[in-house]
């Protein structure tokens, strides 16, 4: 019964999988499913990624992607994003994402994972890259400021290559952050 699960699961074209896609396929009672899971998470033939998220060993899932679709609605941004556009030339040890739920960390595939909230009206500036919401280059400073204002971000403004942001588009969306984040960016920006 554990194989034919197996190769039901393999059969679906996901990239990871909930308990819900686990009951869809499994033929028993669920109780037994548990066990079936707890089994087939202890020989290695699927991986617990996150509590409820499961993939396959073989699995080629990006975790941006994985982290992007567990905590929605999300977009990658900050330092992360920052360094995705090559803005930022180091690699920073956390992926981070903008939200408008709660802020909070996880850890997923050994990969720190942070969610930092903004304002429901500042959730806007993302494109789907790669089927994974990512700010624009001149959201993604917009967002770095703006939590840098709120005492929320510490980062070296210094390090940002401000020639690669479109300065008009930044400017017009700058406007919607509050004046503590304007003040910040007159700092920093040339023009």
């Amino acid at each position: 019964m554990t194989n034919e699960f197996l190769e039901n699961l393999n059969k679906i074209n996901k990239d990871y999988f909930t308990f819900s896609d686990f009951k869809k396929i499994w033929v028993g009672k669920e109780n037994s499913l548990k066990v079936v899971i707890w089994r087939l998470i202890k020989s290695k033939k699927i991986i617990k990624v996150y509590r409820g998220i499961y993939i396959l060993p073989d699995s080629k899932i990006k975790i941006e992607k994985l982290a992007n679709e567990i905590y929605f609605p999300s977009y990658i941004s900050f330092e992360y994003a920052l360094y995705l556009w090559g803005i930022l030339s180091q690699l920073p040890y956390t992926i981070t994402f903008a939200t408008t739920l709660k802020t909070k960390s996880v850890n997923l595939m050994n990969t720190k994972i942070e969610y930092r909230k903004i304002q429901k009206k500042l959730f806007f500036g993302y494109l789907l890259r790669d089927n994974i919401y990512l700010a624009w280059p001149e959201k993604a400073l917009l967002d770095t400021f703006y939590l840098a204002s709120l005492g929320k971000l510490k980062i070296n403004f210094s390090n940002i290559d401000y020639s690669k942001i479109n300065k008009k588009l930044f400017k017009k969306w700058a406007k919607k952050y509050p004046a503590k984040t304007q003040k910040l960016i007159d700092n920093y920006l040339i023009d």
